[in-house]
């Protein structure tokens, strides 16, 4: 734990996440929902990217005979 955390709990700080994105705040409409909805929602996106890349490769290997 970092001083900084530190500070924020000794001092009863309501606003622990004043340096994260605005979408990312907690806040009474759900914002912490959102953003952890929006999270997942851009693992899954890189997941797919990261899959296309692999199935791309291994085409592309096909296409040289295995030379890749």
């Amino acid at each position: 734990m970092t001083a900084l955390n530190r500070k924020t709990l000794q001092s009863g700080s309501n606003r622990p996440d004043q340096d994260l994105p605005r979408w990312m705040h907690a806040g009474p409409n759900h914002n912490a929902i959102v953003g952890c909805v929006w999270m997942l929602v851009f693992t899954a996106i890189v997941a797919v990217v990261v899959l296309l890349g692999a199935a791309a490769l291994s085409w592309l290997a096909g296409l040289f005979g295995g030379a890749l």
